[in-house]
């Protein structure tokens, strides 16, 4: 093998010319840990790669006519020289109170057999070095206590290795002992109270959770020192990535469901409105919120605003509303708005105005092939044909006009009409009939001396030349069987509150408890009528009266 008439030793992955002569007449055999491998006569050479470490037989028998062979047999060791493979090697939490507890974890792997998986925990004043144990099948971990390390940053890397002391090693990251700080928040909400939320401790770099907690309206933990990430879910989730560097108390003010006073430029509705504070000290932060896919013209058309000067218990913004469109995410399948922020306070979902979309919007006479139901008779033509222009104003070049003339002499001759372009008609055209009403988008026009006057803006549409009306008050509140509903924007109403007893003086009505007097007449409390309980009252006046009769009888 290679030249060498005996037993050889190879490294892996490397080839092995065996070579085989016949001293005799006849076939020569080779066989591979007894399989057969090649055959030919007189003599042969095999050249072959072994990958796989490992000790193998390898034999050449010489055949005879008579039936007789001649065999010689070597061994072949193939060395393991593959290190293990080392993967997903972390160390959970990297932030940590001295006297914690850590675990560190890694999937080992080999080509034989991995033989022992260890860890190192040094500085540059410290070191310590421990076992994992094979925990699943080729996940290795290990719990490590923190007591006694000083404050500061420990580097964490994962050793391995074979039966052949083939050995790797993979960084862990690192971990920080951190001094301890006392945090301390109060949820509010826009009247300045104590409101109820979730709310989630997490660590910066994972979404693993240090503290959870439900349905509170306050926090008091102590944490390491560092940066963390505050999670709050309430109306909607909001992550405030703060750097606590000593004892914080502080409060965190939420709202939503925002509706009056809400107006910017070019904007056609507010969708949805949330607004959030804190005297929390804080780098950056992530709001997500829902908003309702019933109160939009066109979804198309929503974009994400910010008011950066936003009053919380006015409600109100106290600057302008600016666009967040390119800091947002909005999710058009889920009805879901993603923000990040630097700068917490009043987020909203709206619609704009566009010209080019086909609704006509304020400031706006048609879009596109959208005419709002105006023709060129209704812009003081005899005829012809109404267009939009690209700035979303009536173009009237292809309407028409007809005047009368008549020719000839002599006892009269044809009358004949000419229809002609408004802007090459004569005097007698008019423009328009006195006191005549139409709408030009949500707009109302008037007919005065032959000339169309623009009138009062809409707010909830123009229909015939006069305004609509609104069909609900803004904010009102109704029952529609069980449901609370409440008024948008003076044209939609929707979905406040499912009551879980009944709506009733449009309000969610609980159910009461029964009163006795309820049970005893078979009624259940709070829903006696008078008249029930007049006869009630009467029948115990009845009996009292009975019974002094009885006494006064007896005497």
């Amino acid at each position: 093998m290679n030249g060498t008439a005996g037993n050889y030793s190879v490294n892996e992955d490397r080839n092995v010319n065996v070579t085989v002569y016949a001293n005799t007449n006849g076939n020569v055999t080779l066989y591979i840990n007894g399989s057969l491998y090649q055959t030919n006569a007189s003599s042969l050479q095999n050249i072959s790669n072994f990958t796989e470490p490992g000790l193998y037989n390898v034999t050449a028998i010489s055949a005879h006519q008579n039936y007789t062979d001649n065999r010689t047999t070597y061994w072949l060791l193939v060395n393991d020289t593959t290190s293990p493979v080392l993967a997903g090697a972390t160390a959970q939490p990297t932030i940590a109170l001295a006297g914690e507890n850590i675990t560190i974890q890694a999937n080992a792997t080999d080509n034989v057999a991995v033989n022992t998986v260890w860890y190192n925990i040094t500085n540059s004043t410290f070191s310590a070095a421990g076992f994992l144990t094979n925990s699943t099948a080729s996940r290795f971990s290990a719990n490590y206590s923190t007591a006694g390390l000083a404050t500061g940053f420990y580097n964490i890397t994962v050793f391995a290795n074979d039966t052949q002391n083939n050995t790797n090693n993979s960084t862990a990251g690192s971990l920080r002992i951190s001094a301890p700080a006392n945090l301390s928040i109060s949820f509010l909400n826009s009247s300045n109270s104590q409101s109820n939320v979730s709310f989630d401790v997490l660590y910066a770099d994972s979404a693993a959770a240090r503290n959870e907690s439900s349905n509170v309206s306050a926090f008091n933990s102590t944490l390491p020192q560092g940066l963390w990430k505050i999670f709050v879910k309430s109306a909607f989730n909001a992550t405030v990535y703060s750097n606590i560097s000593g004892n914080v108390s502080a409060s965190l003010a939420l709202d939503s469901n925002i509706t009056d006073g809400l107006s910017s430029a070019g904007i056609r509705a507010f969708v949805e409105t949330i607004a959030i504070e804190t005297s929390l000290n804080y780098t950056n932060a992530t709001i997500e919120f829902a908003y309702n896919d019933s109160l939009f013209v066109s979804e198309n058309r929503l974009t994400v605003l910010a008011c950066h000067n936003w009053n919380m218990s006015n409600r109100s913004c106290s600057g302008s509303w600016t666009g967040m469109l390119a800091n947002s995410t909005i999710n058009r399948t889920l009805n879901r708005v993603v923000v990040n922020t630097t700068n917490l306070s009043a987020f909203a979902v709206a619609e704009n105005y566009s010209c080019g979309d086909g609704f006509v919007d304020t400031g706006e006479q048609c879009d596109s092939s959208n005419l709002s139901g105006q023709t060129c008779v209704s812009q003081g033509y005899s005829g012809g044909s109404l267009s939009c222009s690209a700035s979303c104003a009536f173009s009237t070049g292809s309407c028409t006009t007809g005047s009368s003339s008549t020719s000839g002499g002599g006892g009269g001759g044809a009358a004949t009409t000419a229809n002609t372009s408004k802007n090459t008609t004569s005097s007698a055209a008019k423009a328009c009939t006195e006191n005549e009403k139409k709408c030009i988008g949500n707009t109302t026009y008037a007919c005065t001396n032959n000339s169309w006057l623009s009138g009062e803006a809409c707010q909830y549409g123009c229909l015939y030349g006069v305004c609509s009306q609104p069909i609900c008050q803004t904010n009102g509140l109704r029952c529609n069987n069980n449901v609370l509903e409440i008024c948008s924007n003076g044209i939609l109403w929707g979905e406040k509150e499912i009551c879980g007893y009944k709506c009733e003086n449009n309000t969610c009505v609980e159910k009461p408890a029964e009163s006795p007097l309820g049970a005893f007449f078979g009624a259940a409390g709070g829903e006696q009528t008078v008249a029930t309980v007049l006869a009630a009252v009467v029948i115990i006046v009845l009996l009292a009266f009975l019974g002094v009769r009885r006494k006064v009888k007896s005497i």
